[in-house]
């Protein structure tokens, strides 16, 4: 896992495992405002996987969903019934040579097959997608079927009625496959292309237009957008849109935040001036109606501007909201609680030292806890009784037995009156 930082792409440290002829999606499926990472492929050592790995603040934890483990696979994130939550579509092939294609119902974190009657594919694509405009999220899917060439490939949409999936239409069988849905003549409905290899062994492309649908209405622009201060955090809260054909909590939604009106530098919502997406997606957002990001993004006392596009199961957008200005907060450089103390790590990015400052407004007991990526603990760097005021420390980049550690993310964790925070560090060698 790379992080962009102002050097550039640098490895995170953060130990995923490694795999290959798999597939790799980032989402929040517990709504908790930290992306998520579902991955399924082959390890070194020949074992196929499918796990989630639940974000907390930038620790990974493997939550042992219970997922059929699955090669030469394609998975995608969707809110299949409309719920608020994220479910997931999963294709590949099994240790035991099965080729599955499962649709996993997240009922709170906890994900069930719910025995969807799809074709099992490998060397596959899926993609969701609302093709018939009824509100609710369809599938596409294309991939092998025999492990024997030309591998028998099969393509075909599949219905999503509220309660059920049914075949609908058969298209070009392909493996080796990729789908892509896009409403490419702008007539309301999504239209498919479909890569891969066919019966033949050819490789082809073909781009299939939908006639059939009614045209789809986009939602309308979200309203009575917020934002307050959350701890070490800037809440940006709005409204939950109305769409005509889709249940609201089922919309998802992109922010923009800038340092000027009309810009997004400081977040991007992949769309243009007018909220039209240049890529059709959902929203980075997903179904959540509040996005926070950090204090220290801003400059204290500077004027940001603020925007949301409302976006639905066809990837049509509301165009964005009226838009909003806010005064980044003022006062020390990195307010922790807004009550307690504040902590800067300067430089950061560093090598080989950095400098931790912190600042008690009042006396009180203190312990600093350097972690690596993994949450595993490297050094204790103080522990004891502060008198109010600044405070500094030196750390060395050198674990508690003193041996100097490798490049990668390490997080400081800060204890103090009840409050606990922490921040990341990036040691580059």
């Amino acid at each position: 896992m790379y992080l962009n930082t102002s050097e550039g792409f640098v490895d995170s440290g953060i130990e995923l495992p490694g795999v290959h002829s798999g597939s790799v999606k980032w989402a929040d499926y517990d709504n908790d405002g930290c992306l998520d990472i579902l991955i399924t492929g082959i390890t070194q050592d020949g074992t196929r996987i499918s796990k989630i790995f639940r974000n907390d603040h930038g620790f990974f934890t493997d939550i042992n969903a219970n997922l059929l483990a699955v090669g030469n696979s394609s998975v995608a994130w969707g809110d299949y019934n409309n719920d608020g939550l994220l479910d997931i579509a999963l294709s590949g092939r099994t240790s035991n040579n099965e080729y599955v294609t499962k649709i996993y119902r997240n009922d709170n974190g906890i994900f069930t097959d719910i025995n969807a009657p799809l074709m099992g594919v490998f060397l596959s694509s899926i993609a969701w997608g609302d093709m018939d405009n009824n509100g609710y999220l369809d599938l596409v899917i294309a991939g092998a079927r025999s492990l024997n060439s030309p591998f028998s490939p099969y393509s075909a949409v599949y219905l999503n009625d509220g309660s059920s999936f049914a075949l609908q239409q058969l298209l070009t069988g392909v493996c080796f496959a990729s789908i892509g849905l896009c409403d490419f003549d702008n007539d309301g409905d999504l239209d498919i292309l479909i890569t891969g290899r066919n019966a033949s062994g050819t490789a082809i492309s073909r781009l299939y237009e939908s006639t059939g649908a009614e045209a789809n209405w986009a939602p309308y622009e979200p309203a009575n957008l917020a934002v307050t201060e959350n701890g070490d955090y800037l809440l940006f809260t709005w409204d939950r849109s109305i769409d005509s054909e889709q249940h609201p909590i089922s919309l998802s939604y992109s922010i923009k935040i800038g340092s000027s009106p009309d810009a997004c530098d400081i977040v991007s919502a992949s769309t243009n001036q007018y909220g039209q997406g240049l890529r059709p997606d959902f929203g980075n957002i997903h179904s959540s109606t509040s996005y926070r990001i950090r204090k220290d993004v801003f400059t204290p006392g500077a004027t940001y501007y603020w925007s949301v596009v409302a976006i639905d199961n066809s990837f049509s957008s509301s165009g964005f909201s009226t838009e909003v200005s806010f005064e980044a907060p003022t006062g020390v450089d990195d307010l922790l609680g807004g009550t307690q103390q504040y902590i800067s790590i300067a430089p950061n990015p560093f090598n080989p030292s950095t400098t931790i400052s912190f600042f008690m407004l009042e006396d009180g007991v203190v312990k600093l806890t350097i972690y690596n990526a993994r949450g595993q603990k490297v050094k204790d760097l103080a522990s004891g009784s502060f008198s109010r005021g600044q405070h500094q420390l030196i750390w060395d980049g050198r674990d508690q037995s003193n041996r100097e550690l490798s490049s990668g993310v390490f997080l400081l964790k800060l204890e103090s009156s009840g409050h606990c925070h922490t921040r990341k560090m990036m040691l580059m060698k």
